[in-house]
């Protein structure tokens, strides 16, 4: 707990930014915090008296063909220089973000208020993704197999019976 640790928090849709300010606020009492926010969204007061800063976030329309708005919030989120930044969900998107803003430490705050360290450059980020693609792929594979070669019998019918049932 240094003084002076500047600690950013993503704002995230379905989860309260207040709650998560309110954390960080009680973890770090010496921490500058400052809020990444949509640049339509409502503070209330007790989000203003919380954080110090607030970055408004306008990543703007990007493609793959046309990433030049993402890449413009990535340089500026870097230059920003967090010692923290702190995401409000465990998604792929928001880890690539976090990796890519390159954090000194990056954090994902989970619903029962503890932090879950992710990766803080985008080569371990995305690295993290990827192992838990092949995971997910692997275990896909393993129930499919399972269900597969699994030896289930399926009741035997009797033909006179299906033509009773039909002719009732």
């Amino acid at each position: 707990m240094s003084a002076g640790r500047r600690i950013a928090v993503y704002w995230s849709p379905g989860r309260s930014l207040e709650s998560a300010l309110e954390t960080m606020a009680q973890c770090e009492p010496d921490a500058r915090l400052c809020a990444i926010v949509p640049p339509a969204y409502p503070l209330s007061e007790s989000e203003r008296l919380l954080a110090r800063d607030f970055i408004h976030a306008d990543e703007g329309r990007y493609t793959f063909r046309h990433p030049w708005p993402l890449l413009r919030w990535m340089r500026r989120l870097r230059r920003e220089r967090f010692d923290l930044l702190i995401v409000l969900f465990d998604s792929p998107r928001l880890i690539a973000m976090a990796g890519a803003a390159r954090p000194r430490k990056a954090a994902c705050l989970l619903p029962n208020r503890v932090l879950l360290t992710v990766p803080a450059s985008l080569p371990g980020a995305m690295a993290l993704l990827l192992a838990r693609r092949l995971k997910g792929f692997c275990v896909y594979a393993l129930i499919g197999l399972t269900i597969h070669l699994s030896k289930t019998r399926l009741p035997a019918i009797d033909e006179t019976d299906r033509i009773r049932k039909f002719s009732e």
